[in-house]
């Protein structure tokens, strides 16, 4: 089954379980429910909202280090990173390098969202005193969700360079040929 099959399907079952555990007066798992819906719909607004951005691969944050690629490397992000679900896998396999890239900025710039996003049911959990009993399931799911969205950005990050790298060689290569042409 496809990803975005099964997170469109997510996106309605998840709200049922919240709704069928608050009938059932469950408040555990209601938490735990409207805590995956909002990770869930997070994903999708996010999506949605921050794709539309106009991104050049020029801001600061897209900035990676050769400190960084190090990490990477030590990371094994080589091996992993053709293992992540995609929802878009057509956005990746791309033949327009200029558009790979900016498929790549997008989506590195939408997981950062999401990442940063994903801390809102913990600050929620902390001024809504209901909820403070609870505050460790809000701790867990809000670092978990963080750390996750956040392997979807070191991907890009390790990627980018290497699709950056072989567009210049590519305009480097067009520029001889059009000199010797010449």
């Amino acid at each position: 089954m496809k990803v975005s099959r099964v997170f469109n399907i997510s996106l309605i079952i998840f709200p049922l379980f919240t709704l069928i555990s608050v009938y059932l007066s469950n408040v555990a798992l209601t938490i735990t429910f409207a805590t995956i819906t909002f990770h869930f719909w997070l994903r999708a607004i996010c999506g949605a909202i921050f794709s539309t951005i106009k991104l050049t691969g020029k801001e600061r944050i897209f900035n990676v280090s050769d400190k960084e690629l190090k990490l990477y490397e030590k990371l094994g992000v080589k091996n992993w990173k053709d293992k992540l679900p995609t929802y878009k896998p057509e956005l990746f396999k791309e033949r327009d390098l200029n558009k790979l890239y900016s498929n790549m900025l997008h989506s590195e710039f939408v997981h950062i969202a999401i990442s940063f996003f994903s801390y809102t049911p913990l600050l929620l959990s902390i001024f809504w005193s209901y909820l403070h009993d609870s505050i460790i399931i809000f701790f867990i799911t809000s670092v978990l969700a963080s750390l996750l969205d956040m392997t979807f950005v070191i991907a890009q990050r390790y990627n980018r360079p290497r699709v950056k790298h072989l567009m210049s060689l590519i305009v480097e290569k067009h520029q001889k040929s059009t000199c010797k042409n010449n």
